[in-house]
């Protein structure tokens, strides 16, 4: 016979059973992705946030905004974009890169790694992250880089080489969500199909140093970003660069392809380069995004079709990816209103623009249909 006590115990830990049986479905209704997005249109006491196109947007005439129509009018534009950032249309001499440093990866953990909640999302090392890439397809070498600009900046790329590569490099720039690292999985799949891969943060984040005020912080990002462009283009001869931005990286995505030409294929995800008068007045965008002296040498609108033109015969493709329920920003179908207009504009010039709206999920995030649709249109391009 069960004793009184047992009884107790045994309905305690049914009762406890249950509750976290019932815990987890909840838990797994609520963030599943077509549950999430179901309750936040549900949620959305502004028609504004998802649905619909504010008043004041339909009033934007995307044609008059873009004033770049002729080969020879890039050009001049994108040299004083380039002028606006460095005084030249060149790097200064005296941005340097470090040589490589090959990652153990059999090696142990190192002991300085961050062990608070912020410093492990904000400011992990590649090396104290390197478990996360150990079983990764396909996956031959990681580097670690050191850019350095004079006198004290300094900022680090790394480099993924895959065992079988299929000519291609892939720059992957990260914004201020998190670091690279957070995109593992993205990367693993990127290595996967044979690309080269090479890896950045913003300044403040990973072990890079602080940023900068203004045009500052723009040299310290896209310094980097094109030096060590210049360094694989020369050391690896890659057939073919393309890059991918997520949130302010995207930022850094379509300003590295307005100023450099040689990357082919550009990929931004949920970032903030609407123009002005496109801009939600409830959401400030960066303070990188938004930095007089680069908006008044090229509008976004501009900019883009910078990202699309001057390599050629060779045509160059940008594709923005929106998320229409993002909780965070760059939400709803706004870009929409200027896509048709970019798109007639860059396909003058030879270029390829597009927009696509994500509509998968509900959080601030490249998502798994983002990376199917990068992937898809980077084997194509390849071709």
């Amino acid at each position: 016979m069960l004793t009184p006590s047992w009884n107790i115990f045994r309905t305690t830990i049914l009762a406890v059973a249950t509750c976290s049986a019932v815990w987890g479905i909840a838990s797994f209704t609520y963030y599943w992705d077509p549950t999430r997005v179901a309750i936040k249109r549900f949620m959305a006491k502004d028609p504004y946030r998802y649905e619909e196109h504010s008043p004041q947007f339909l009033k934007f005439e995307p044609e008059k905004a873009i004033t770049i129509r002729t080969a020879p009018e890039a050009k001049i534009r994108r040299e004083a974009l380039a002028s606006a950032i460095w005084g030249t249309h060149y790097l200064p001499a005296d941005y340097s890169l470090a040589p490589m440093v090959r990652a153990k990866m059999d090696g142990s953990r190192p002991t300085n790694c961050r062990k608070t909640a912020i410093g492990k999302r904000y400011g992990p090392s590649l090396l104290c992250k390197l478990d996360q890439y150990r079983g990764t397809t396909n996956l031959a070498e990681i580097y670690r880089q050191k850019f350095t600009i004079p006198p004290h900046y300094h900022s680090y790329i790394a480099r993924f080489r895959p065992k079988v590569w299929n000519q291609w490099t892939v720059i992957y720039h990260h914004g201020y969500a998190g670091t690279y690292h957070d995109q593992y999985r993205n990367i693993a799949r990127l290595i996967e199909h044979g690309y080269a891969v090479l890896a950045f943060n913003l300044p403040g984040l990973g072990r890079n140093q602080i940023p900068g005020p203004g045009l500052t912080a723009i040299r310290q990002i896209m310094g980097a970003i094109l030096l060590s462009l210049d360094y694989e283009t020369a050391q690896a001869k890659p057939k073919g660069i393309a890059m991918i931005g997520f949130s302010a990286g995207g930022w850094a995505t379509a300003m590295a392809a307005a100023l450099d030409p040689t990357i082919r294929a550009t990929y931004t995800v949920a970032a903030p380069i609407y123009p002005r008068a496109l801009a939600d007045p409830a959401l400030e965008p960066p303070k990188i995004a938004r930095v007089p002296e680069l908006l008044d040498s090229a509008g976004y609108l501009d900019l883009f079709i910078l990202g699309t033109s001057g390599s050629g015969n060779v045509p160059r493709r940008q594709l923005q990816i929106f998320n229409r329920f993002d909780r965070c920003c760059w939400r709803n179908r706004t870009a929409l209103l200027y896509a048709g207009s970019v798109t007639k504009a860059a396909s003058s010039l030879g270029g390829d623009f597009e927009v696509r709206i994500d509509e998968s999920h509900a959080r601030h995030k490249i998502s798994r249909q983002a990376m199917d649709w990068i992937l898809a249109d980077l084997e194509r391009i390849r071709q």
